[in-house]
């Protein structure tokens, strides 16, 4: 009932706009005034707009009572505009190039004529923006394909945009989740000083980004496949939302009235590359790398004979199959023990034996019993490493990675024109992503061999929509979007479970992933890995759109709908981590810290063993609706002001699988707070509820299914106005303020998820043995538990903008930008330690001081 309920108010809330817009308009328009020689405008001129890409009449108007038209939601590419009127000759202009989210002015002044004559100029390269206040970068197709770009993915080219910077990790981006290293490939790009996740990412309007982190997308379309993409910096119009960053919108291509295609390869080999320093100081070659990028697009109109045969083209098809086989070898530098090591014997004093407290009881060059859980270790991973080869450091290892960055994709667009009224459109994406990190997936790992991951991240978008013409100045579009992307990995090297059967310690809990536990040596190389992991993002998009011209206004009503989950296992350290140290190591010796930590290990002391207590797999789901109404007024032919208020309902996530945690004060009794132990120093929980102040989603929530509640207020308005104070289109003085809400990061709250009671107790033992980590009394932990939470006020992320910016126009089509812009973020989502100490808060500093110096208790919590 509640359902029926909700959908019955979204569709009377529709029905009550009439509309609903996608929240990334991939379209354009061309507007202009029709006057005389005299000055004096002509009404009823007949303006005739046509693709010039595939020869048909994209739209027939007239102009209104002021000599104004404007022909709104045309798809990119290249047009002509001509206009006529009896008594007058016929004017038009050709070779209009329109680009996504254009707005292109073109007036006439037509010519007394009785004899049927035509005038026709060609447009000159529109660059000064005459008619929106929205800061706006193109990248064009023939950049996109014909600029030097690293590895050939589109992303980079957004960093040429000015106020724009990228902060991640590598100069090159690849497609899919990693770089070669296995670190995550991140589209960390912030726009005007905004947060890199604050971004919102489509192709052709439809969402393109993992809601996870906001960083990484779902799709990676072919440069080949791209028509062109605009970066948005400054939001002014109020259809679009859902980010408060910035925008950029990849409009892809489609067929024309004619084939055409290509077919590429682009090549790295290493035999191009020299060898680098370290690699010959060490004796090794020079790294191999094989590095073929090759595909092909076609398009056209679609004709079949003896089945379809159109008499005029009305049915386009563009197709694009993208394939990369790529190698890369690389030549990490690891720690790891010697031969000798391995079997016990060092080469300087090291402690060999330790007492349950932690002391060292003994001390020598050899370990005479090795702990059964080292020999399962030793004897399934360590024992398998290449002896060191480094002629610098006795432990240092140089070893080759063999990286595998593979991947296929397939793009189809068909655009089919049922009448003069209606027009359709379908366009499919298919990533395959299949990789290999030798260093592990988000691990990047020194050992060969050890935390090697198989990962897949296959991507699919279907989008489908169609465009109609009520009347020459009521227009009506819509469609559906599905965005889906994964992430699937397992462990195939020596971490697997399946690949080391002989380890196989008692652990405190039992581990769901199929992964051994991890070993960390101070300053040596750890044993670890991540996974197995699998990720899901999926995005359902439903959507409308309406245009209405009244004189000199254009009208805009919309909104858009999103159905968001996510799913999405930790797959982190419910496997249990071993930790060892340099503890105990004898005066004055000449062992390294790794030496002893690594006696440590073969003896059996741990320093330190942590684990979660389950790998959970949340399943979140979550709702928006935006809706919002734009008006631009064009006041003067060189003066337009736009207005415009969007509405956004973030509702809050949701777990269907009721994980979803968060810390409510109000549910929270100091009585029961954790408290110092002046006796042992120990944290202690007094009561009996050991979850104070944590309320879960559908059980102890009183959010009900959701832990925060939902803000009903989210209204953004935005101003807008551009100015040719000449008239002349070479000079623009352009302003604007917008504010944007920022739905919150689904990540956030699997974090929550991932560590809170009651459902995750993540444990640290110190001071245990290797083989029997929960044994004895080694549950007390002298640390709190870890406790993560949102913020459960009503308040949304928001961001205010404002500029304001010139243009001019010079000869030789040079031209100057000159622009001030300003941002400033409320209410963002951070990590703040709220757990702080009162200053005097604490009493009995000498009951515990000769206990722990310098520390504090306060037994009455």
């Amino acid at each position: 009932m509640r359902l029926a309920t909700r959908l019955c108010l979204m569709s009377l809330l529709l029905l009550v706009f009439a509309v609903a817009l996608p929240g990334q308009n991939i379209t354009g328009s061309i507007t202009g005034t029709v006057i005389d020689q005299s000055g004096a405008v002509v009404r009823g001129a007949t303006v005739t707009v046509t693709n010039t890409d595939t020869n048909l009449v994209a739209r027939t108007l007239n102009t209104d009572d002021l000599g104004n038209y404007t022909a709104p939601l045309l798809s990119i590419g290249h047009y002509s505009v001509s206009v006529g009127a009896p008594g007058f000759a016929t004017s038009s202009v050709t070779a209009i190039e329109l680009h996504v989210n254009d707005e292109q002015r073109y007036d006439f002044s037509l010519k007394p004529s009785s004899t049927g004559e035509q005038v026709t100029v060609e447009a000159s390269p529109v660059q000064v923006d005459t008619q929106t206040a929205t800061a706006a970068g193109l990248i064009s197709g023939k950049q996109i394909t014909e600029l030097s770009l690293n590895n050939r993915n589109y992303e980079q080219l957004v960093s040429l945009q000015p106020g724009v910077s990228y902060g991640g990790a590598t100069d090159q981006l690849y497609i899919g989740v990693t770089v070669p290293g296995g670190q995550t490939a991140v589209v960390a790009y912030s726009l005007n000083g905004q947060r890199t996740s604050a971004n919102n990412w489509t192709v052709d309007g439809a969402d393109n980004v993992d809601r996870g982190s906001n960083l990484t997308l779902l799709t990676y379309p072919s440069v080949d496949a791209i028509a062109e993409f605009k970066v948005l910096r400054g939001l002014y119009s109020a259809e679009f939302g859902r980010a408060a960053g910035g925008m950029i919108n990849v409009v892809t291509k489609s067929g024309s009235d004619k084939f055409h295609g290509d077919v590429y390869e682009f090549f790295r080999n290493d035999v191009l590359n020299a060898n680098t320093y370290f690699n010959k100081l060490a004796g090794l070659t020079k790294p191999k790398l094989r590095y073929n990028n090759f595909g092909g697009t076609i398009g056209g109109p679609v004709r079949i004979p003896g089945l379809y045969t159109p008499e005029k083209n009305k049915t386009f098809f563009f197709y694009s199959e993208e394939l990369r086989r790529t190698i890369i070898y690389t030549n990490p530098s690891a720690i790891v023990p010697t031969i000798a090591e391995r079997s016990g014997t060092f080469s300087a004093p090291v402690c060999v034996a330790f007492s349950a407290a932690g002391v060292c009881t003994a001390s020598g060059t050899q370990v005479t019993s090795i702990n059964p859980a080292a020999a399962a270790y030793l004897k399934d991973v360590i024992n398998g490493l290449p002896a060191p080869n480094s002629p610098l450091d006795p432990h240092g290892l140089f070893s080759t990675f063999r990286t595998v960055l593979n991947s296929r994709q397939e793009l189809l667009r068909l655009d089919h024109r049922v009448n003069d009224s209606l027009s359709l459109a379908f366009r499919f994406i298919n990533d395959t992503i299949p990789t290999t990190e030798p260093g592990g997936l988000f691990t990047n790992a020194a050992l060969p061999g050890v935390s090697t991951t198989q990962t897949n991240a296959p991507g699919r978008s279907y989008l489908a929509t169609f465009t109609g013409t009520l009347t020459p100045t009521l227009l009506l579009d819509g469609g559906f979007a599905y965005s889906y992307g994964a992430i699937l990995s397992d462990p195939i090297g020596l971490i697997g479970a399946a690949q080391s059967p002989d380890v196989r310690p008692a652990l405190p809990f039992t581990s769901s992933l199929a992964r051994i536990p991890a070993v960390t040596f101070q300053t040596g190389s750890s044993i670890t890995g991540f996974g197995p992991y699998r990720d899901f993002n999926r995005d359902y998009n439903f959507f409308e759109n309406v245009t209405k011209i009244v004189s000199q206004h254009n009208l805009k009503f919309g909104g858009t709908y999103h159905r968001y989950q996510k799913n999405e296992n930790a797959g982190g350290n419910n496997t249990g981590t071993f930790a060892f140290n340099n503890t105990g190591r004898p005066a004055g010796s000449a062992a390294t810290s790794f030496q002893q930590s690594f006696a440590s290990f073969l003896s059996g002391f741990v320093s330190n063993y942590t684990q979660a207590s389950v790998d959970l797999t949340p399943d979140i789901h979550a709702s928006q609706l935006e809706l919002y109404g734009q008006d631009e007024y064009k006041v003067r032919p060189n003066l337009t002001v736009s207005f415009g208020l969007r509405w956004s309902l973030f509702r809050q996530p949701t777990d269907f699988n009721h994980f979803l945690t968060n810390f409510d004060p109000r549910r929270y009794n100091p009585a029961n707070a954790p408290v110092i132990n002046a006796t042992t120093g120990n944290i202690i929980t007094p009561g009996a509820d050991p979850l104070n102040g944590i309320i879960v989603n559908g059980t102890t929530s009183p959010f009900g299914q959701a832990v925060a509640p939902t803000n009903y207020k989210n209204f953004s308005p935005r101003f807008g106005l551009a100015w040719d104070p000449w008239g002349d289109g070479k000079t623009a003085i352009r302003t604007g303020y917008g504010l944007s809400y920022d739905s919150s990061l689904f990540g956030i709250y699997e974090q929550n998820i991932f560590t809170n009671l009651p459902f995750v107790q993540s444990i640290s033992i110190p001071n245990t043995r290797f083989d029997n980590p929960g044994g004895g009394a080694a549950f007390v932990s002298a640390a709190p538990r870890n406790l993560r939470g949102t913020p459960n006020s009503e308040a949304v992320p928001y961001t205010q903008q404002w500029s304001f910016d010139m243009q001019h126009e010079f000869p030789r089509s040079v031209l100057l930008d000159i622009g001030y812009y300003g941002a400033k973020s409320t209410h963002l989502i951070g990590i703040a330690d709220i757990n702080q100490p009162q200053p005097g808060a604490y009493q009995n500093v000498a009951a515990l001081a000769p206990k722990i110096p310098g520390q504090f208790t306060n037994e009455a919590g």
